[in-house]
């Protein structure tokens, strides 16, 4: 779950990797420079396998895709966008609730590229040209897939912790090392 709000706000509103091009802070008073990371396509990049964005302003909907990304089996990404009313005051629950619009039910979430697609829907500076674009929120990406613990023998019924020792023959291994 990322916390969204394109400003560290508890180091006195340092800009994060996040806040968009030209935005001005005391770190930054002339503005960013560098374009913002968009935490949904590295997320699509790195095979997460439940990507969604969500508003803190829609307390309904961002409930259900909390609980979507805790209880999907496998990578999770959920990027929540929420205003900072006291260091961001360009992206205010206003400018927020002018932009955002929820992916309809006719979307696909199983198409990877139209997730890239969605994902690039979002404002990279307030003083280009895409600044008023409209900012998708839902789930843009879902596959199931094995996990990572299910694809590993040793481990796919219950972890190691909970495996008895002397329910594991080792004889192969003492008469390798003799």
């Amino acid at each position: 779950i990322i916390h969204d709000n394109a400003v560290y706000g508890l180091t006195t509103g340092q800009t994060s990797p996040t806040a968009p091009k030209n935005f001005k802070t005391k770190s930054t008073p002339e503005g960013v420079i560098e374009y913002p990371i968009n935490p949904l396509t590295l997320a699509l990049s790195a095979e997460a396998t439940l990507v969604a964005r969500g508003f803190s302003g829609d307390i309904a909907g961002l409930t259900s895709l909390i609980k979507e990304a805790i209880t999907h089996k496998g990578f999770s990404v959920l990027d929540i966008l929420q205003p900072c009313v006291t260091f961001n005051h360009e992206m205010t629950f206003q400018w927020y609730k002018e932009r955002i619009y929820y992916l309809t039910k006719t979307y696909s979430s199983t198409d990877k590229t139209e997730a890239f697609k969605k994902a690039l829907e979002f404002p990279k500076s307030h003083n280009c040209p895409t600044a008023d674009k409209k900012i998708p929120l839902g789930i843009f990406y879902r596959e199931n897939r094995p996990t990572y613990e299910e694809e590993l023998p040793q481990i796919k019924n219950t972890s190691l912790v909970n495996q008895l020792i002397e329910n594991i023959d080792v004889s192969d291994i003492i008469a390798e090392m003799s």
